[in-house]
């Protein structure tokens, strides 16, 4: 049922415009890239942006099966499809068994069953409900999976003050949200920033594993590429002694460069200075 499920919720655009986690033809690096386009072109025209990050906690475990059920309703499914997708949904007897002993049973319900092939996209088709509510804040967002990140062009005029009151309006409108469908938010990964190359405010943060600075300078991402990369190549190094040059190159083409393009996307609009000398 996967293999036509998922076809048909992308046709449906079921999951929302920005959602570019468990879809094909869309990856993270799509997600980072058009973060960086958007915000440097603000940048070029003189704007500030006001940037919420949020992270859901214990996402595909905290879904309202009701309310999915009601999101799958408005699709227009196959009769069957959408009884044995209602029927999927429905509450689970499970128990844990280690080394033959078995645990007291217990219910799993309201959740997408984590690891299995419904799981992602029906989280996505839950969660693109969220995008609405920031929207109407004239927010844009950029979601993967459970990785919310929210931001909003404002004109260089606009006061710090009224930004940081845009922002929170932004994250009160999430949690609202989140409280309407059973869903938290990490409150460790919530931050709250204000990119621009004069007057940023807010410390360094993370998108998808990479680390922005609020002017998008991206001297803190090349320093955590280059201090990640070499030690991985002194690691290979040494293992030098037991294999042929060709060997060696498919290792580092396995294991290292993958992680250094993993960011590319990110930060090749760095000033090249950045790139000629390694970050001490």
């Amino acid at each position: 049922m996967g293999k036509l499920f998922l076809p048909r919720l992308q046709a449906l655009h079921a999951f929302g415009p920005r959602q570019f986690a468990y879809s094909s033809g869309r990856s993270y690096k799509d997600a980072l890239t058009l973060c960086i386009c958007d915000w440097i072109s603000a940048i070029c025209s003189k704007c500030r942006i006001g940037l919420y990050c949020s992270d859901v906690a214990g996402a595909f475990e905290k879904v309202s099966s009701e309310r999915l059920v009601n999101e799958l309703a408005k699709l227009g499914l196959h009769h069957d499809m959408f009884k044995a997708l209602c029927s999927w949904l429905e509450p689970r007897i499970a128990h844990v068994i280690v080394d033959n002993e078995s645990s007291h049973h217990f219910v799993l319900k309201d959740m997408v069953f984590q690891g299995t092939v419904l799981g992602p996209p029906l989280w996505n088709l839950f969660f693109a409900t969220c995008r609405h509510e920031v929207n109407k804040l004239e927010f844009r967002e950029v979601v993967f999976a459970d990785d919310l990140n929210c931001y909003r062009k404002f004109h260089s005029d606009c006061s710090t003050v009224f930004i940081d009151r845009q922002l929170h309006a932004c994250q009160k409108s999430v949690h609202i949200w989140g409280q309407a469908h059973q869903v938290e938010f990490e409150a460790s990964e919530e931050c709250l920033h204000i990119l621009c190359s004069k007057s940023p405010k807010g410390d360094n943060f993370k998108i998808l594993g990479i680390t922005f600075d609020t002017k998008l300078v991206m001297y803190a991402a090349v320093v955590s590429i280059v201090g990640e990369v070499g030690g991985k190549i002194k690691m290979l190094m040494r293992v030098r002694p037991f294999y042929s040059k060709l060997a060696m190159v498919s290792l580092y083409k396995c294991h290292i460069l993958p992680f250094i393009e993993s960011g590319t996307f990110a930060y090749y609009h760095a000033h090249p200075s950045l790139f000629r000398a390694s970050p001490q």
